[in-house]
């Protein structure tokens, strides 16, 4: 009877053990940015920045000082809304598509204005910023904006912010901004 109860402690102790392993995040997860998952249209807000979006739209073409840039996919504009909230801050941006694919800001858009990969957001004041992305067309509908402090510092805040519900509007010619 003791050999069975030991037995019967033994195992459920091996099975507590699996399960704790098989449920507790690894170093790669244990240390990432904190995501908070915003809703389409609601403010966001992070320990160092706070962020909403304020529309969108798609352009075949980015019309530039130095010349139209033309793409296999299309851009995506984003208008957004920053601020810092504690000191001055950069940000970055990264769309999250629909497949789970990672887009960065394109670097084609250099030459617009109120980049956000370029603008400082201060504390208390508003920037109204674009955030440009080249990518395949079925990767917006679907898709996600993440918000985070330029590479991604462990444990710091970062937002996850769903697009307008509308789809974007798509301007036939290239516009110059």
């Amino acid at each position: 009877m003791n050999l069975v109860r030991t037995m019967a402690i033994l195992l459920f102790a091996v099975a507590a053990l699996g399960a704790m392993m098989l449920t507790n995040p690894g170093r790669d997860r244990a240390f990432q940015p904190m995501v908070a998952r915003i809703a389409a249209g609601d403010q966001g807000q992070a320990r160092l920045f706070s962020a909403r979006i304020d529309g969108w739209h798609l352009e075949p073409a980015l019309s530039l000082p130095s010349g139209e840039r033309t793409s296999e996919g299309v851009f995506l504009v984003l208008d957004l809304t920053a601020a810092g909230t504690t000191e001055s801050t950069t940000l970055a941006a990264d769309w999250i598509g629909a497949s789970g694919r990672r887009y960065a800001t394109t670097a084609r858009a250099e030459g617009l204005p109120r980049r956000l990969d370029t603008a400082w957001m201060q504390p208390g004041l508003d920037s109204e910023l674009t955030a440009t992305f080249e990518l395949p067309e079925d990767e917006i509908m679907g898709g996600a904006l993440l918000l985070h402090l330029p590479r991604m510092p462990a444990l710091e805040g970062a937002l996850l912010m769903a697009p307008p519900q509308t789809p974007p509007a798509i301007r036939l010619a290239p516009v110059s901004r």
